[in-house]
């Protein structure tokens, strides 16, 4: 049976280009829309000057109307009269013409007078005039050249948040990222940034993380984006998306704790969902453990998300990870649950069941034990005094060999078995001679004092004395002993290494 989808209000929530190619991936991905798809994408194209975009949408209607085209094929008159533009074309491209001509010629004005607001203004109005052409590339190039010419934060924001705008829509994911980052900065570093300008590159930053598949980031990013957007970037996503595309990542990576403070409790993000209150729904339902009725309302919404041009690719993994998340989820709180009572509370056949419940369990997903018997998912029960064992005799085994190591290697300091570096050997001996200096100087002290105490000993403080050639007999073996007990702690002191 095919889904019933309002094309006409789809269609109002974009503008622009953005309006044209998902009007356009619609008409590929369902047969039963291609008509009434690419008619109201032929009127959206009228509304710009993109000539090549018209000629190739209308040549896709006129394939999908058959050879009857026309009133016979079902047309109605208003899409008959803009089916016939090939007037409109050769005017249209007349009119490029001479605006492309004007542009370049007051771009080369500006570069003649090398005036820098000037140039980068005229850069600007080129890039914008193939941005509305369809040209994204020269579009891009020219906003490149512009962003050298950029005399303040604000200019260098706006150009960097076009250059992201055109990568995104050239599918060129890391490019948008960039750019993204750069305004992030930018924006960062300025005292007050505009709330806008930072929902549009968060807007970005996000699509860029969903089509390279990393959900948790893609959903940070889309809750960071204020509600304050509206309509503003519509040519790209609307208000309605960001609330689905945020449910969908967050539900699919977000723990339930996680999900209710960041989703459901989050002042900034809740506005969102006033536009999708089926979404908001669901997210209730994952949070409440109402996993049957959130996973049906899903299953309701996939034929409808695989005809959205950015969300199409990832529906199934995204669908299959939130599955296995709520499988987690509610086996978290059992540690014996039967294949029956899950069948009941997801909906789902018990074969079914049983075979994600197994996937999971072997690849590590899910820590429990399947009974094929008993049809019931065991939780893995860990037995805490096994493991306070196991870890006590793991760190007694480290401090042993900790301590065996310690003690080898002062065995091989204190027998100067240490390998040193050139620097660290010469540092060593200049060490060693430098206390060698000094004991040496020391004990040419201790020998002068010595020899000046044996001096003191011969002169007696009343005077008269013996004569310095004759010295007494108790001096001369003060003497002896001063210069023999100083020379034995002279040769000890060398002795030791």
């Amino acid at each position: 049976m095919e889904h019933e989808f309002d094309v006409e209000a789809y269609a109002s929530q974009y503008r622009g280009h953005g309006l044209i190619w998902r009007l356009l991936f619609i008409a590929r991905q369902a047969p039963h829309l291609r008509v009434e798809a690419l008619q109201h994408a032929l009127r959206a194209v009228r509304a710009t000057t993109n000539t090549s975009l018209y000629e190739m949408v209308r040549a896709e209607l006129e394939s999908a109307l058959g050879p009857h085209a026309g009133h016979e094929g079902g047309v109605s008159d208003e899409v008959a009269e803009l089916m016939d533009g090939d007037a409109w074309v050769v005017e249209e491209n007349r009119k490029a013409d001479q605006r492309h001509a004007m542009l370049e010629g007051e771009l080369q004005n500006f570069l003649s007078h090398r005036i820098r607001e000037s140039i980068r203004m005229g850069h600007t109005d080129l890039a914008e005039f193939h941005y509305d052409r369809g040209d994204l590339e020269e579009a891009r190039k020219a906003y490149l050249r512009a962003r050298d010419y950029c005399t303040n934060a604000k200019q260098t924001i706006d150009t960097c948040l076009s250059i992201a705008t055109i990568s995104l829509e050239q599918m060129s994911m890391n490019h948008a990222h960039s750019y993204c980052t750069k305004c992030r900065t930018l924006l960062h570093s300025r005292e007050r940034g505009s709330s806008l300008v930072l929902a549009k590159v968060s807007a970005i930053s996000a699509l860029a993380h969903l089509h390279a598949g990393n959900f948790e980031s893609a959903a940070t990013s889309f809750l960071a984006i204020s509600p304050k957007i509206g309509d503003h970037f519509n040519h790209i996503l609307c208000q309605k998306d960001v609330a689905l595309y945020a449910s969908m990542c967050a539900l699919a990576t977000f723990s339930r704790a996680k999900l209710k403070a960041q989703v459901l409790e989050n002042e900034e993000f809740v506005p969102h969902f006033e536009l999708a209150p089926q979404i908001h729904t669901i997210v209730q339902d994952f949070c409440n453990s109402r996993y049957a009725r959130c996973l049906d309302s899903f299953h309701a919404l996939v034929p409808e998300l695989v005809l959205d041009l950015h969300l199409s690719a990832h529906v199934e993994m995204l669908v299959d990870n939130i599955r296995r998340r709520a499988v987690l989820q509610y086996c978290s709180s059992y540690k014996n649950v039967l294949v029956s009572r899950m069948e009941k509370a997801f909906n789902v056949d018990a074969s079914v069941m049983e075979k994600d419940a197994l996937a999971m369990i072997k690849s590590g997903e899910l820590d429990a034990r399947f009974d094929a018997y008993r049809k019931c998912i065991c939780a893995r029960t860990s037995d805490s005094s096994r493991e306070a064992y196991r870890s006590a005799l793991e760190a007694a085994r480290v401090f042993e060999s900790t301590a065996a190591l310690t003690c080898h290697h002062a065995a091989l300091v204190a027998h100067d078995l240490v390998v040193r570096t050139g620097e660290q050997q010469e540092a060593r001996n200049r060490a060693k001679a430098k206390a060698k200096e000094k004991h040496r100087h020391f004990h040419e002290g201790r020998r002068v004092v010595a020899k000046r105490l044996v001096s003191d000993a011969r002169t007696p403080d009343g005077g008269g004395g013996p004569s310095d050639g004759a010295p007494s007999g108790d001096g001369g073996k003060a003497e002896a002993e001063a210069e023999a007990g100083a020379e034995v702690e002279d040769s000890a002191q060398e002795e030791t290494p």
